[in-house]
């Protein structure tokens, strides 16, 4: 009997309610590693994004001014092939220690900026409050929400 398919996504394990402090330094280490890879990827995939949009942009204002060039439909077409695809498709970034989506609306118990506790979307550390509303991230993500370890210095 073949099993029901429940869901196109890929199964992830359910966050674990793991503080920064039960990891020793080179778990630490190794996280912030794994990470590093995945951001990467995150912020290539962006700036493909912000180029296809470039090409796109670009070409409608010659579009507009009745300047042509050759192969000006399939520059246009396959730009935005890339940008639709990229939108689609973008990364979402988690945290290697404890599974939880990162830069996402809902927020754990701890600060994405600095670490410190969140209360009621209001961090007593840094004085900042998050929004649940709006476009965007709005925030630099540095540490996770759940876990609350550091998984990038600049931040994302």
């Amino acid at each position: 009997m073949i099993p029901q398919l429940q869901s196109f996504r890929l199964w992830n394990p359910p966050p674990a309610k793991v503080l920064d402090g039960t990891f020793t330094e080179q778990e630490r280490l190794r996280f912030k590693n794994l990470f590093k890879a995945s951001a990467r990827r995150y912020t290539l995939w962006g700036w493909i994004t912000l180029g296809s949009f470039g090409v796109i942009f670009v070409s409608l204002i010659l579009a507009i001014r009745q300047i042509s060039y050759p192969a000006f439909g399939w520059v246009v077409g396959f730009a935005v092939f890339v940008f639709v695809s990229c939108l689609l498709g973008q990364p979402m970034l988690q945290c290697p220690a404890c599974n939880q989506l990162l830069g996402t609306k809902s927020l754990g118990g701890g600060c994405p900026q600095c670490g410190g506790l969140l209360k009621e979307r209001h961090c007593s550390t840094c004085q900042r409050t998050f929004s649940e509303f709006g476009r965007g991230r709005g925030y630099t993500l540095r540490y996770c929400t759940n876990c609350r370890l550091k998984l990038h210095d600049a931040g994302i």
